[in-house]
């Protein structure tokens, strides 16, 4: 369902629960976006847990979503069912203020989508996209977008630690 920081805040708790009994914890998503700031929160436990995400064939990750995909140490996606638009807020202020809360908003996106090592290009193409028109991205734009796929850093330790339980990323 939609991303809020009750959603982010439960699903925290439900990986801290889980992970100590489960080597490869994945997180199943469907979800059509909602709050971003909510998004990264989760993603961001996602990440310090080194949990998957994936998605059945019948469930969409929209808008906020992606965000969350994105934090996967594996990511499986289905194609066409992802889709990419600008984030924003939902503000009832003036056009100014929120116009300079939007930008706020989008470098945060940008410094999360670096630091979960995603490339420059799935910024780029979320930022052309209206927050009201959501683009589907294909099997190829997924993979190209580093939304497929396994996180290079996850890839690079599993390497290196053969059937070890992974480590905390903090």
């Amino acid at each position: 369902g939609p991303i809020d920081k009750g959603v982010a805040s439960h699903a925290k708790h439900l990986l801290n629960l889980l992970r100590p009994d489960v080597d490869e914890l994945t997180v199943f998503l469907d979800s059509p976006g909602g709050d971003v700031l909510a998004a990264m929160e989760l993603g961001e436990e996602v990440r310090n847990q080194w949990a998957f995400t994936a998605m059945d064939e019948h469930g969409e990750c929209l808008g906020a979503c992606v965000l969350v995909l994105a934090a996967g140490a594996r990511r499986a996606p289905a194609p066409d069912r992802v889709g990419l638009h600008r984030p924003s807020l939902d503000a009832k202020a003036s056009r100014d203020a929120t116009g300079q809360k939007n930008a706020a908003l989008a470098r945060k996106v940008q410094t999360y989508l670096t630091r979960m090592g995603m490339p420059k290009k799935l910024f780029q193409d979320m930022m052309q996209q209206p927050s009201d028109k959501t683009l589907l991205l294909n099997a190829a734009r997924l993979k190209t977008l580093g939304l497929e796929g396994v996180d290079p850093a996850f890839e690079e330790w599993a390497r290196a630690n053969n059937a070890q339980r992974p480590p905390s990323s903090d």
